[in-house]
């Protein structure tokens, strides 16, 4: 039985994995490494699991009083809630001792015992793969130039692997979903966000229109257990994730200390190319344009650059058979509450920001708009769908703030014109 297809009658390697990852989210001295070398002495994890205390004292490479500990701790854990509780939370996992588990993942040098997932995960999606990452405060250059790669990177068929953090992350999957929904995909795992949280929070909240859309048309993914809140250690070991899943990495901005140049540090440790989008000076770019001055990074200013760099390369298949005039057709260049057409830039184009300049004022006037508004304003603005309406007492629930607080902010909104109402007083994004 594929145990990542169907949970309520998983392998008993996920079983005992499982069980295994639960102790170890304990912070009790057993880490990864401790935890193999305890199972590869049993063979399998049901043995290990099972094996009795005697025994496991016996092992050596680990201090024997974090072997007393995990005995205590086992006997608190039944694998079988642990399952339980996945299935109630529509959660699924894959297991390092099972087939089904991401091979791409084992290239690391510390692999996750189990990588948890919501939504569709096909194996074949990572053939050609792309993660984009970046800063948090990107420009509004940038934003829309990631916006518009992974458009149409998705229109070619390449899955877009990010992290679902606020910035560079969230318009490469603001992009990608956009194509997809265009394409009327009944299903897709063409999009792949990689969390340093369990796969049931939606971290940041500003997020949950992309959480929701992706649980429908691509996967959430972490190696973390359901309800694991972030932590700031989590975030580097999440990149190496997003690395691994990828067959290259294109970094859209990134600042000096960007967490963005650790996806890209790991890239390199496992020899992928690193790309990264010619633009504006400033602290918002700063990394990314270092490492392209040292030759750590390759500069592309447009999808076609990256494809034409990729032929380079021997990591996706047919990467030949791409037709770049593909990249001349229209399509949507902001993201999906504000439809203006755009013309993607030709093979041989090179970037003029004062022509993208004047070919985005409504984008302009979007961002500028959003990043005026206070962290509040800013919370109600991203509960609010782009592609429906939502009722007032919804919001209400949703934002988590008072009656009055939320008619103040709407009526803000509204005159911004960033909102609308229809007849019956629900909300939309214009």
């Amino acid at each position: 039985m594929n145990s990542s297809l169907n949970l309520l009658n998983p392998s008993e390697n996920l079983l005992y994995s499982l069980a295994f990852d639960a102790v170890q989210s304990k912070a009790i001295g057993f880490g990864r490494k401790r935890m193999k070398t305890l199972i590869d002495f049993f063979s399998n994890p049901r043995e290990a699991w099972e094996a009795s205390e005697s025994e496991i004292l016996q092992i050596d490479g680990v201090p024997v009083d974090v072997l007393e500990r995990f005995v205590y701790e086992r006997k608190q854990i039944n694998p079988q809630e642990i399952l339980e509780g996945l299935n109630k939370k529509n959660v699924k996992a894959f297991s390092i001792y099972d087939s089904d588990y991401p091979a791409a993942l084992l290239n690391l040098e510390a692999p996750p015992l189990v990588v948890y997932y919501k939504g569709r995960f096909n194996p074949e999606s990572l053939e050609r793969s792309v993660a984009i990452v970046g800063t948090r405060e990107p420009s509004e250059y940038g934003s829309k130039k990631i916006f518009e790669i992974a458009y149409q990177l998705a229109s070619l068929g390449f899955t877009i692997v990010s992290g679902m953090a606020r910035g560079i992350d969230t318009w490469a999957h603001r992009g990608s979903l956009e194509q997809i929904q265009e394409s009327n995909l009944e299903s897709s795992s063409k999009n792949i966000a990689v969390l340093a949280n369990g796969v049931d929070l939606i971290v940041p909240l500003s997020s949950r229109e992309i959480y929701e859309k992706l649980l429908m048309k691509g996967c959430i993914l972490s190696e973390y257990p359901p309800g694991t809140v972030p932590e700031r250690g989590y975030f580097p070991a999440r990149n190496r994730i997003i690395a691994a899943l990828s067959k290259v990495v294109l970094v859209g901005e990134a600042g000096a200390k960007s967490g963005a140049l650790i996806t890209a540090e790991r890239a390199i440790e496992l020899k992928l190319p690193v790309f990264g989008l010619a633009g504006l000076p400033g602290p918002y770019n700063e990394g990314i344009l270092k490492w392209i001055r040292k030759g750590s990074a390759k500069l592309i200013t447009s999808t076609s650059d990256l494809i034409e760099e990729l032929n380079c390369f021997n990591e996706i298949k047919n990467i030949q058979q791409l037709d770049l005039n593909l990249l001349d057709s229209r399509f949507d260049s902001v993201d999906s509450s504000r439809k203006t057409p755009a013309k993607a830039p030709s093979k041989n184009t090179k970037l003029n920001v004062e022509t993208e300049k004047s070919n985005t004022e409504a984008v302009s006037r979007l961002v500028e708009e959003i990043k005026s508004l206070s962290e509040i304003e800013k919370n109600i603005f991203d509960s609010i769908p782009n592609n429906q309406f939502i009722s007032f007492d919804k919001l209400l629930e949703d934002s988590a703030t008072n009656v009055a607080k939320l008619n103040s902010v709407l009526m803000k909104l509204q005159m911004k014109k960033l909102i609308k109402k229809d007849a019956s007083g629900a909300l939309c994004k214009t």
